[in-house]
């Protein structure tokens, strides 16, 4: 049973039914391709009216964790195939504790996009963006304050995709800047992160300066498998 805190006093009998499902869902003992309880069934186990789990249910469908077919019933889908990052961001900020391959997950996402982008910021746009990128390594050296930390890692790896000049990358790196800040904050909590990432930003600023589009995604790499490595270690 899901722990009742005093927010979950707040919410409404939607929210808290949606948080239940959720829970059922997320926790597995509703898998991919279940068929969902009867509305009057789910009414007498969560205590709450008919309204409100069709609202519940509304809601996740919107998030694309269930879906009805009409005449048939309500199914749970496979959120992990089907998944976009508005799902997996709600997913993240409402487990209990990270998921680890859905983070690690979402590193392989960053390292395709970043290396290509670094890629790309060295041929289309060395001299600018490299110096906007070194301006960027000395703000991060300056800080301790980890939330301060993940936004200006954020606007470090916008404007490499800015210099890439490819519009679905840019579209791609603004979808997914909840999901970024979400790992980034943890990942500056941890010792030494911050220090060691500064110094590999400047290399990266460096390595696009100087036009070489495979020293800059070589750069891009050594910084986010060092990352990479940072959070599996504190996953456990």
């Amino acid at each position: 049973m899901a722990h009742v805190t005093v927010e979950d006093r707040k919410q409404t009998i939607a929210d808290k039914v949606a948080f239940r499902l959720e829970r059922l869902v997320l926790g597995g003992e509703l898998k991919p391709g279940d068929r969902l309880p009867p509305e009057r069934e789910l009414a007498e186990r969560f205590s709450a009216s008919r309204n409100g789990v069709r609202e519940a249910i509304r809601r996740l469908e919107t998030l694309g964790l269930l879906s009805t077919e009409p005449q048939s019933g309500t199914y749970v889908r496979d959120y992990l195939r089907d998944a976009s990052f508005d799902l997996i961001l709600h997913v993240m900020r409402r487990a209990d504790d990270l998921d680890p391959a859905l983070l690690l997950d979402l590193l392989e996402y960053r390292m395709m996009l970043m290396t290509t982008a670094a890629r790309l910021a060295a041929t289309r746009d060395p001299m600018a963006c490299s110096a906007d990128l070194a301006n960027m390594a000395a703000a991060l050296s300056a800080t301790r304050d980890p939330a301060e930390a993940a936004e200006l890692d954020f606007r470090f790896h916008d404007r490499i995709v800015k210099g890439a000049g490819n519009v679905l990358f840019r579209s791609m790196q603004n979808t997914s800047r909840e999901l970024h800040l979400f790992y980034t904050r943890r990942f500056y909590s941890l010792p030494g992160a911050l220090e060691a990432t500064a110094a590999q930003q400047l290399a990266i600023a460096k390595a696009i300066g100087s036009g070489d589009p495979e020293a800059s995604a070589a750069a891009m790499m050594t910084a986010l498998e060092y990352g990479r490595h940072a959070i599996e270690r504190m996953l456990g």
